[in-house]
């Protein structure tokens, strides 16, 4: 959490607040990428340049994660300590698996946001195989009004909706699959996603309302790799 210019843990069974970093810069926002390091990004802004940092709990330093990088966010958790990270250009955007040293390993064939998607992760509450390989993410299916947009920005200021298809992506065999079949036809603009267990929620930023998603046909058709 922030605590006016200070970084700091709260650990609820003692109550003990730790204060790890002191911070000017107002507004930030905060993802943890392991037990022991802590991303630490400015609000996305396509006109913009900001930085990424990873911040060490154990070393107490700052380094760069991703710099000077216009309209930046990342969702973390993918395999073998990797991620997702957006950024903006002129218009539109690119979508970048990177691994734990913000470097590229693999471009993605569609754009959306961060805040659309969600790792798998495995738990003893899923009986799907290979949870961890894929990612959910809600895919907006105009993909020209994403790329002749100024993201995050246009998206963030309700200067259009999004309707999205949500798909699980295999990150091994490169495969999409559709969650809810296209017959089903609903109108979801796709936010603030988790999975637990073998369900996936979600946020319609339409209505404001929290749906749920069963991934259980996953487990029968789910892919190896």
């Amino acid at each position: 959490r922030t605590n006016g210019s200070n970084l700091s843990t709260y650990t609820p069974s003692t109550g003990a607040i730790k204060t790890l970093l002191s911070l000017s810069a107002p507004d930030l926002t905060i993802r943890w990428k392991d037990a022991t390091h802590i991303l630490i990004m400015d609000k996305p802004n396509s006109l913009v340049p900001g930085t990424i940092w990873d911040f060490s709990t154990t070393a107490s330093t700052l380094t760069p994660f991703a710099a000077n990088v216009s309209g930046a966010d990342v969702l973390w958790g993918g395999p073998s300590s990797g991620g997702l990270l957006f950024k903006a250009g002129p218009t539109g955007g690119t979508l970048t698996m990177v691994n734990s040293a913000g470097n590229a390993v693999q471009s993605t064939s569609f754009l959306t946001l961060t805040s659309k998607c969600v790792f798998g992760e495995s738990a003893p509450t899923n009986t799907i195989p290979n949870m961890q390989r894929y990612l959910f993410c809600g895919i907006p299916q105009d993909q020209a009004i994403m790329k002749e947009s100024q993201l995050p920005d246009d998206y963030l200021k309700g200067k259009f909706g999004t309707a999205d298809t949500l798909y699980a992506i295999n990150m091994i065999g490169g495969t999409l699959k559709p969650i809810i079949p296209a017959s089903q036809n609903f109108n979801f603009d796709v936010s603030n996603v988790k999975v637990y267990g073998e369900d996936l929620y979600f946020v319609n930023r339409n209505d404001k309302k929290l749906y749920k998603v069963s991934l259980s046909a996953l487990a029968a058709g789910a892919e190896g790799g």
